[in-house]
């Protein structure tokens, strides 16, 4: 896919241009949002680069990270931007500390350019460089807009952070386009023990203490090739003394090492309750799982987003009720895609 022409020449005419990364944040849209101000500012524009919402810890650690600046999107002005380029997020939501998408419209500048690649887009922008094929936004602009050849040692190595991030560390999602960029960006100096040792190492060990906890109360469904583990964030946090973020740093070990490493169990779920809202969380194994995750929460008539094998949603429901319906339409898709 190359870039139509107009938006070609929006990007060469354009001077202000503001960069907002997505909510919640993660190495993608980070990697991106940063790849983008930096590619932009080469070619002679004024480009201001924010977020929605606070960095998480481990983004400190990343180069250059001190070039996003934290603004409250709701309030703040867009009128004097030539273009906004959305990055990393299909939805108006993921760009503004809001629960509707009709909730915030970028201050009614219509000149936006939203470029993702996550199933489920709903396609809100005016312009859109969208391809859900590519392991992540990172990806994308590296094929499109961002020349390598150009690029700075801690460009790369946040770059590098982007594609390992979206891919964990290469155990799904990613193509042979995908390892040809990592191998350029390693060739430009990228640090990969920084990312490695930041990332996917740095843990604490209440994290391992929540790991156990959800390995000991996944509960399994070797009919239809599924696991789940609910938790209920008030119980656990009264009982165990955990706070929300050591919950989340759990969450991310067991999705990145468990949940997907069951042999029989095809779908790995997190169902995360909090006052009665559910957020649910879903990884596939690669090359195994046939449903493409983002129709879960579909067929559950929720607003979703991801990737094949990687999704989540929210829904109002009973927990018990829940179970009893998403168990059903994992089944309904299982005889869907069976001969996929």
């Amino acid at each position: 896919m190359d870039i139509p022409v107009k938006i070609k020449s929006i990007l060469n005419d354009t001077q202000e241009i503001l960069i907002i990364v997505s909510r919640p944040i993660d190495n993608d849209c980070i990697a991106s949002g940063i790849g983008l101000k930096k590619h932009f500012e080469r070619k002679g524009k004024n480009v201001t680069l924010i977020s929605p919402t606070v960095l998480p810890s481990f983004v400190e650690s990343f180069p250059l990270h001190e070039l996003v600046e934290v603004l409250d999107t709701r309030v703040m002005s867009f009128e004097n931007f030539d273009l906004i380029i959305a990055v990393d997020g299909g939805n108006t939501k993921q760009f503004a500390e809001v629960q509707q998408d009709s909730d915030f419209n970028f201050g009614g500048n219509k000149n936006v350019l939203n470029i993702d690649h996550h199933l489920g887009n709903t396609h809100f922008a005016k312009y859109e460089i969208w391809d859900p094929s590519v392991s992540s936004t990172t990806e994308l602009v590296l094929s499109k807009i961002i020349d390598i050849r150009e690029i700075s040692k801690d460009e790369a190595t946040l770059l590098y952070a982007g594609i390992v991030g979206d891919t964990g560390n290469f155990n799904y999602g990613f193509s042979k386009q995908t390892l040809e960029f990592a191998a350029q960006l390693f060739a430009k100096g990228a640090d990969f023990n920084l990312i490695l040792n930041e990332y996917f190492y740095k843990n604490k060990e209440e994290h391992f203490d929540i790991l156990a906890w959800m390995i000991q109360n996944t509960r399994y469904n070797f009919e239809l090739g599924y696991s789940y583990v609910i938790l209920e964030y008030e119980r656990l946090e009264k009982k165990f003394d955990w706070d929300y973020e050591e919950i989340k740093g759990g969450i991310r070990l067991y999705e990145n090492y468990f949940s997907r490493a069951i042999e029989g169990m095809n779908i790995g779920m997190v169902i995360k309750v909090k006052r009665n809202k559910i957020d649910i969380s879903m990884r596939g194994k690669q090359k195994v799982n046939r449903i493409p995750l983002p129709e879960i929460g579909k067929a559950m008539n929720c607003e979703v987003g991801g990737h094949f094998n990687s999704s989540g949603f929210s829904i109002q429901a009973d927990t018990s009720d829940f179970i009893n319906r998403i168990e059903q339409v994992i089944k309904d898709l299982n005889e869907k895609y069976k001969k996929s």
